[in-house]
């Protein structure tokens, strides 16, 4: 079974190397973005499930002060290996 990435009742494929909110912006899924460069902070999603299934943070997200099981969704790089349950407020 090909790995998903899962946003409320959205599930779309989970595609190795790419941005979490590339991939859910490319099947017109709702979610909160503003400057799609990692300074707003808007695009922070919660990790339900599948964390192991994304890239290790890099810098630039782990500036911010985020909680263990979030993430910023136009910084987050998806691995394809499993699949990845997303939340946001």
């Amino acid at each position: 079974m090909n790995p998903l990435i899962r946003f409320k009742e959205h599930a779309v494929p989970a595609v190795a190397g790419r941005l979490l909110l590339d991939q859910l912006l490319d099947h017109n899924i709702p979610v909160m973005y503003l400057c799609m460069g990692g300074s707003c902070r808007m695009c922070r999603m919660q990790v339900v499930a599948g964390a192991e299934h994304l890239e290790p943070k890099k810098e630039l997200e782990s500036r911010h002060i985020l909680g263990a099981d979030e993430r910023l969704a136009c910084q987050a790089v998806t691995r394809g290996s499993g699949d990845v349950v997303l939340d946001q407020d």
